[in-house]
């Protein structure tokens, strides 16, 4: 064999020989992964109250150290995991129920000395350094959970538009933290590991406290996303039950608020009228808007704050508000009224006695009605006194000056004053709106000239004369209406101070007895 040969010979000799030592190595390797990974799942299984779950990974454990003793009881790992066995074996007896069968003897790693058993009633040590700042690390991020994200929550479910509007990100927050636990938990357990510390009730009370935090965060997440949910249902409802309100509050704020808002302030005893006239209306329709309102009121509440909250928007506040103010509002217009009408009545009584004869009578009519609205809407205002003394007062004043009253004597010629009455039975007898009876007329003095042309020239005349008439209403009360008038012929060049009449003018005018009437 040449040396070539002889030289890869060799090689190829080495590889088949090596070949199984390294499969060997790599299957002790793989066997104490399993090992460790085991121990940590065990110890977990422990600290959730699964003992009987952690008692089979204990087994798998002790069977992969006696495989691992066997092919190499040199092993770096062998004894470190031997120990980790022992300490979770002896935690996991004094944790197993009394009646439950002795666990299988284990085998303490060579040199390996006994741990003791705690004494029950003894109190356990503080945690090591590098434990403890681990335990720090997980108890800040579940009082983060247990009081940021839980105030969080709770402002959710109680209608907190902000952190409602913000929701989503606070679900996805929480589920980071609560997904950052477990992850937290097993540092500290293998830190306590290395720092030989498997059994402490600080450990044990994390684990339950994570339980808790855990589920608690789930039940509420899932209460305030089922709030939040029922919450739009609602505010879509409370959107379409306001825009409702806000229809109903223009169709009567058109109606009455607005009218009778501006009318409140009016001098005119027709406004006024007019404003008692809607206010009359209003409260017919009153008890039905206050239905409205306190059923929407029932709904979503009876404050600004209230409605905001349990709807979501300001925009379902203003119409309930509107319609609030509104009808608080009409609650003091009478008073408003009354105080005018105080004002007018008395202005009215002042003025009575310059009253024309024709309207004197209505005046006292005025003013008992408006004294009636007064009486009738605001009836504990301040009012006139003794109103209807001074009005009877007046009246016997009026009646006693038209009784002073006579029809005078013809000034002029019998034909004039037949000529004067045709043209007014012709004329003002046959005038449909004033609805006269013409009774007679008497001339009071001379002609006189009634236009002239450019260069001075007479070019119509007229002759004075009283036109006495009637209305229905005045035949009812025994009067007859006298008006002083000039009667006057045609405009011409060559005019005349004679009839026919064709225009008149009106001067003055008064009430007499129809029976003085000649």
């Amino acid at each position: 064999m040449n040396r070539k040969a002889l030289f890869l010979f060799s090689i190829l000799f080495l590889l088949i020989c090596s070949w199984p030592a390294a499969l060997w190595a790599q299957d002790v390797k793989a066997m104490e992964r399993e090992a460790n990974s085991t121990l940590r799942s065990a110890q977990n299984m422990m600290f959730s109250g699964k003992l009987e779950e952690s008692d089979a990974a204990l087994k798998k454990v002790a069977d992969l150290l006696d495989a691992i003793r066997a092919q190499d009881p040199e092993s770096s790992q062998l004894r470190s995991l031997d120990q980790r066995l022992q300490r979770q074996r002896t935690d996991l007896d004094r944790r197993m129920p009394a009646t439950a069968a002795p666990p299988p003897e284990t085998r303490p790693a060579p040199g390996a000395a006994a741990e003791r058993r705690p004494d029950p009633g003894e109190q356990p040590r503080a945690l090591p350094r590098n434990t403890r700042q681990e335990m720090m690390t997980l108890n800040r991020a579940l009082q983060s959970l247990e009081t940021t994200e839980k105030d969080r929550l709770e402002r959710i479910q109680a209608g907190d538009a902000h952190h409602m509007q913000q929701m989503e990100s606070t679900m996805k927050r929480i589920r980071e933290k609560l997904d950052e636990l477990p992850d937290l938990f097993a540092q500290v357990l293998d830190t306590a590991e290395k720092d030989g510390i498997t059994d402490h009730p600080d450990i044990t009370d994390a684990k339950a406290r994570i339980d808790e935090v855990t589920a608690w965060a789930e039940r509420e997440m899932a209460s305030a996303r089922a709030f939040v949910e029922n919450f739009e249902a609602r505010r879509a409802a409370a959107a379409s039950d306001a825009q409702e309100l806000r229809k109903r509050f223009e169709e009567h704020n058109d109606r009455y608020f607005t009218p009778i808002g501006n009318l409140r302030f009016a001098y005119q005893s027709e406004d006024i009228h007019k404003a008692f006239t809607l206010l009359e209306e209003y409260s017919g329709v009153k008890p039905k808007l206050e239905k409205i309102i306190a059923d929407y009121e029932a709904k979503y509440g009876s404050t600004r704050r209230d409605i905001e909250q349990s709807t979501g928007s300001m925009e379902n506040v203003y119409p309930w508000q509107n319609f609030k103010e509104k009808m608080q509002d009409m609650e003091s217009v009478p008073i408003q009224l009354a105080a005018k009408i105080k004002e007018i009545i008395e202005s009215d009584l002042a003025m009575l006695e310059r009253r024309h004869d024709f309207y004197r009578i209505s005046s006292h009519d005025n003013i008992q009605k408006l004294a009636g609205f007064q009486k009738k809407y605001a009836p504990n205002a301040p009012a006139v006194e003794n109103l209807e003394k001074l009005l009877a007062e007046d009246l016997k004043k009026y009646e006693a000056r038209i009784d002073l009253r006579t029809w005078p004597a013809c000034k002029g010629t019998r034909p004039d004053r037949s000529a004067a009455l045709k043209y007014f039975q012709d004329t003002w007898g046959k005038d449909p709106k004033r609805n006269y009876t013409v009774l007679s007329t008497v001339i009071t003095g001379d002609w006189s000239v009634q236009k002239r042309d450019i260069t001075g020239r007479p070019v119509m005349y007229g002759l004075p004369v009283l036109l006495a008439v009637q209305t229905p209403e005045d035949r009812s009360r025994g009067l007859a209406r006298v008006f002083i008038l000039t009667a006057r012929n045609p405009e011409s060049a060559n005019a005349k101070m004679a009839p026919p009449f064709t225009s008149d003018t009106v001067g003055d005018s008064y009430f007499i007895r129809a029976k003085n009437v000649k």
